[in-house]
C-alpha cells in the first residue's frame, strides 16, 4: 500500500476549504447565551447556570488556545508562508489536529482525496508500489512537511 504511513505523528488535516464566505461566518466566540431571569435565582437556577457559563468559558478558552497554537504553527510552515496573512486565520480555522499511531496508513497511492496533511510532530514514510506491486519507500517526512491533495 504505497503512501504515508507514521511513526507516531500529529498531523493537521485540512480538508477542501469551505468558501471565505462561510468560513468567514463560522469563525467567532460562538453562540451568545441569553442572561438567566432573575425569577431563575429563586429557583436555583443561578447554580446551574454559573457552572455552565464556566464551563463555557473553559472550552472557549480552550478552543483560543487551540487556534493560536494552531497559527503559530502554520506560521513556521513553508507552504503556507506563501499565503496572505489575512488568509491564515481561515486555514487555521479549517484545520482538525488528527494523531495517528506509529505503523498507520494515512492516505493510498491512487486514491482520491480532498485532503492536505501538515506534520506537525513525528515522521511519516511515503511508500509507493512498483510495477511488481513491491513496496519501496521514496520519502521521510518532518514536521512542517506535507502531504496530499494540494490541487
Amino acid at each position: 500500500s504505497g503512501g504515508p504511513s507514521f511513526g507516531t505523528a500529529r498531523s493537521l488535516c485540512l480538508s477542501a476549504l469551505p468558501s471565505r464566505r462561510s468560513a468567514l461566518g463560522t469563525m467567532g466566540c460562538g453562540e451568545s447565551k441569553e442572561a438567566p431571569k432573575k425569577d431563575d435565582k429563586k429557583k436555583g437556577g443561578t447554580d446551574s447556570a454559573a457552572n455552565d457559563e464556566a464551563k463555557d468559558r473553559k472550552n472557549a478558552a480552550n478552543e483560543n488556545k487551540e487556534y493560536q497554537a494552531k497559527m503559530e504553527f502554520l506560521a513556521t510552515v513553508p507552504l503556507m508562508k506563501r499565503l496572505p496573512k489575512d488568509q491564515h486565520p481561515l486555514v487555521a480555522g479549517a484545520c482538525i489536529i488528527q494523531d495517528f499511531p506509529k505503523g498507520a496508513t494515512i492516505i493510498k497511492q491512487g486514491d482520491s482525496g480532498d485532503e492536505l496533511f501538515v506534520i506537525r510532530s513525528g515522521e511519516a514514510a511515503v511508500h509507493i508500489k512498483d510495477d511488481s506491486g513491491e513496496s519501496k519507500q521514496v520519502a521521510r517526512l518532518m514536521g512542517g512537511d506535507y502531504f496530499g491533495e494540494i490541487a
